[in-house]
């Protein structure tokens, strides 16, 4: 049965709120992975945060699936994303990508979020919130064309369920690729092959190019087909 008007409007609201809360928790998370700030966090505080995110963003992505079903707009995905869902995927791209980044030491091309350790405490907070939050813009960009597909993917087939069954189905598969993706970060072989990458960006700067503007800009740019 379809929704009603009512019940659009609630569901309109209620994927608002979350949203809020979402962008305001993946926000927060990102202060923590400051280096002063993450070297005084257990281990286990770290991780908590990255397992946190597979379900939050999944749910995310459910809700904004559903906003957005049975839209036939031609424009670019980063156009067509409801409102309130872009600080969400903005602030969750920027945290994976500083937990990357700071977890196997890399860099990409300009792009780095760890300031210098001899810079003045103001001087590296204003470095570390300029690539993280004032970069909100290019992560929502690139969440757009990365994060949002795999997302609408992967809830694909509880999209038209309703939420009260559809949003803890998927919080369930975000628990499990947030565990999976714990268990990843743990292999060792991981840790070579990232070396190797980051020696062949060191090498080859048009690859730098590519991987910041590719991600960022040719998907997102792209109209939706039919």
């Amino acid at each position: 049965m379809a929704d009603g008007p009512h019940d659009n409007r609630v569901f309109r609201f209620v994927a608002t709120l979350y949203f809020l809360a979402a962008a305001a928790f993946s926000l927060l998370a990102l202060t923590t992975q400051f280096p002063d700030l993450a070297a005084w966090l257990p281990r286990w505080a770290h991780q908590a945060l990255v397992f946190l995110h597979f379900p939050l963003l999944m749910v995310a992505g459910l809700l904004e699936s559903r906003l957005s079903a049975g839209d036939t707009s031609t424009l670019p995905t980063w156009m067509r994303i409801p409102v309130p869902a872009r600080a969400t995927f903005a602030f969750g791209f920027a945290f994976f990508a500083v937990v990357f980044l700071r977890t196997w030491d890399l860099e990409i091309g300009p792009v780095d979020p760890t300031p210098p350790e001899s810079w003045p405490l103001i001087s590296r907070l204003f470095f570390f919130f300029m690539f993280t939050v004032g970069m909100a813009f290019a992560n929502y960009l690139a969440a757009a064309g990365t994060f949002v597909p795999a997302l609408r993917l992967l809830n694909l087939p509880i999209r038209d369920v309703t939420p009260l069954v559809g949003v803890p189905i998927s919080a369930f598969l975000g628990t499990l690729l947030g565990g999976a993706f714990l268990g990843i970060m743990s292999v060792s072989a991981l840790t070579d092959t990232l070396a190797l990458g980051q020696s062949m960006l060191d090498d080859n700067p048009m690859l730098v190019l590519g991987l910041l503007l590719v991600p960022a800009v040719v998907p997102s740019l792209l109209p939706r087909r039919g």
